[in-house]
């Protein structure tokens, strides 16, 4: 989906347009709060998807292991 964004913002298409079709895709996985809230955050529209998407998954993966030594 990244790389699908990628193509469309090089012509033109604002890739936060269509971030939110792929909010839904790491449901019930621990972190996924907080990857949803991290490709839902307008102040990184300026930013690639793929810079997006890596700051998503770095987020994901603290909060479930903060999740993990809480638990």
């Amino acid at each position: 989906m990244v790389d699908y964004m990628n193509r469309e913002a090089a012509h033109g298409t604002h890739w936060y347009g269509m971030a939110r079709h792929m909010l839904g895709l790491r449901h019930g996985q621990p972190g996924a709060r907080r990857w949803r809230q991290v490709w839902s955050d307008h102040r990184l529209k300026h930013l690639g998807p793929a810079e997006v998407s890596a700051l998503a998954l770095q987020a994901m993966r603290e909060a479930s292991s903060q999740h993990a030594v809480h638990s």
